[in-house]
């Protein structure tokens, strides 16, 4: 099933504890999914997020040893094997507080068997696959916007396109344009996305549902609609709600 976006609550009923609830989250280069993403986590801290490069860096800078024994990869942006994806995320999903009943999976899977994998992890995590949120913007724009846009050189964290050298909001260190926002690598990484979406978007509308954003509209926006798929409020988080209260068993 598609929809363009909808209100669930990850409840089996009016009394019952909250299950987990897992949604993928996808888009071009360049659709704001991490500056939605990251407007998200600041409303609602147990919201939970798994990127595979940003959450492997974080287990290296940890010392987690299985982690840092398949590092290389993660540190030097190569591509990884579909089996430490998947390690990596049963590790993440292991590490989930009693209080995270929803998260958000950043960028993965990226082809049919990186999706049974997440499937099978999911099922073995005994959480449920809501759907896949699909950021939509035209290729003209995903090459517009990775061409201006930058990151920060220390953490990570997107910013709106600002000239080089702008210091960070969230921790003070130098805005860059990302290295692999090159011409050449934004585009492959373009064509990748656009040859794979077919094949994924078959397999969640199989299983699950699929839901399709708008990605021209401002972070704030894009994080909102997907507040709304995810059943979250548009403001801070009150600590009640679909997410359970923090003294809930996992």
């Amino acid at each position: 099933m598609t929809t363009p976006y909808t209100t669930t609550h990850p409840l089996d009923g009016p009394s019952a504890v909250p299950r987990r609830v897992a949604y993928v989250l996808t888009g071009v280069p360049g659709a704001g999914k991490t500056s939605a993403v990251n407007s998200l986590l600041d409303r609602h801290p147990r919201l939970a997020h798994f990127g595979v490069k940003s959450q492997a860096l974080a287990l290296i800078a940890e010392g987690h040893p299985e982690v840092v024994a398949m590092r290389h990869p993660f540190e030097t942006g190569e591509l990884a094997e579909d089996a430490e994806v998947r390690r990596l995320l049963e590790i993440s999903l292991q590490r989930l507080s009693a209080g995270q009943r929803q998260i958000i999976i950043e960028g993965y899977p990226r082809s049919p068997q990186q999706f049974h994998d997440l499937d099978a992890v999911l099922k073995a995590s005994s959480i449920t696959l809501g759907g896949l949120i699909e950021v939509e913007i035209s290729d003209e724009l995903s090459r517009l916007r990775t061409a201006t846009r930058t990151a920060c050189e220390a953490c990570g964290r997107p910013s709106p396109p600002v000239p080089h050298g702008e210091l960070c909001g969230a921790c003070g260190a130098t805005m860059r344009r990302r290295a692999d926002d090159d011409d050449l690598r934004a585009g492959i990484r373009l064509r990748d996305h656009r040859l794979c979406q077919e094949s994924i978007h078959e397999l969640f509308e199989r299983d699950s549902e699929l839901f399709r954003l708008d990605g021209t509209r401002a972070p704030e926006a894009i994080a909102d609609q997907i507040a709304s798929v995810l059943g979250l409020p548009p403001g801070p988080d009150t600590g009640v709600g679909p997410a359970g209260p923090e003294s809930e068993a996992c």
